[in-house]
């Protein structure tokens, strides 16, 4: 592991270093790891969300167990998937109007 001994000091606005931290925290990082990779010109994405998250794992489930399940069972877990979708679909749609108050400090 390098070891990380320098420090660097910048200064913002109050509204920049906002903004910052909500970026940093849409990506699941902290403030300075956010800085360092846009820094270093690497990629930063989103982290996605826990319901998202979830969504995945009801398809690697119903992937794993598909020959196995019955017909009933099959449609079940894609009813609970397509509504968790929808919810995931319409949460993000709000979201992409630029406010990102709702993200905290």
């Amino acid at each position: 592991m390098i070891q990380k001994n320098t420090d660097i000091h910048i200064r913002v606005s109050e509204k920049d270093k906002k903004a910052l931290q909500r970026y940093a925290k849409r990506a699941g990082l902290s403030l300075s790891a956010y800085l360092l990779m846009s820094g270093l010109n690497q990629p930063i994405h989103a982290k996605p969300s826990e319901a998202l998250h979830d969504c995945y794992s009801v398809v690697v489930d119903l992937q794993q167990t598909l020959r196995q399940s019955t017909e009933r069972s099959v449609e079940q877990r894609l009813n609970y998937l397509h509504d968790k979708l929808l919810v995931v679909y319409h949460e993000q749609e709000a979201d992409s109007g630029g406010n990102d108050q709702d993200l905290g400090d």
